[in-house]
């Protein structure tokens, strides 16, 4: 297409909009509903996809710690509980030999 600078030459626009005419009837069709619809409830199940993940990987992860916590640190606690008992006694026992 050549493009020329001079008053009243035709620009780079379609040839609906150079000559104010309507476009043809399948350009200017709109979609239908159900279209727009499809693309919302996929949206929607996106979005509800990606809430049920992070609800899942967060409740995931509390189940992990809970089982660290269960599993691990309570019988440790619970150990040096014991061991910081025995020796009170240990240290109660040998102050009273000693005195």
């Amino acid at each position: 297409m050549q493009r020329q600078k001079r008053a009243g030459t035709p620009s780079l626009q379609t040839k609906s909009a150079r000559h104010r005419t309507a476009a043809s009837p399948i350009v200017a069709q709109p979609r239908d509903a159900s279209h727009y619809t499809a693309m919302r409830r996929h949206e929607d199940d996106l979005r509800r996809n990606f809430k049920a993940g992070l609800y899942l990987g967060l409740a995931i992860g509390l189940v992990v710690m809970v089982l660290i916590m269960w599993l691990w640190a309570v019988p440790t606690v619970d150990g040096c509980v014991e061991n910081m008992k025995q020796m009170q006694e240990q240290m109660l026992q040998s102050s009273v030999v000693m005195a």
